[in-house]
């Protein structure tokens, strides 16, 4: 790296890399190249960032949520009466200006 730092080797040869900059400080960290992460001084410095855990949904609350089986439920039982609607106020209704 010759003491140049990866932000001017890209911003020197933009032209010639078909990656971005963030794409090679990837493939340092990979190995790919012969610099390594303790030729880069910033990098070394710094903590890696934590990582969020995958939020992971229970699959067991869809089981016998299926549509057919909803349409099997209406057929069962006729006191039921599905009703379906949205409702969107604006600014203007909540905050009184709209004329009743």
């Amino acid at each position: 790296m010759n003491g140049q730092s990866v932000h001017q080797i890209y911003c020197n040869n933009a032209d010639t890399l078909m990656c971005s900059e963030k794409t090679l400080y990837n493939y340092i960290d990979a190995g790919f190249f012969d610099a390594r992460n303790i030729d880069l001084p910033r990098k070394v410095r710094y903590r890696p960032r934590r990582k969020k855990k995958e939020f992971k949904v229970d699959r067991g609350c869809h089981i016998g949520r299926s549509y057919e089986e909803y349409q099997k439920l209406l057929n069962k039982k006729t006191d039921i009466h599905p009703a379906q609607f949205g409702l969107q106020l604006s600014q203007r209704y909540i905050e009184g200006e709209v004329c009743q």
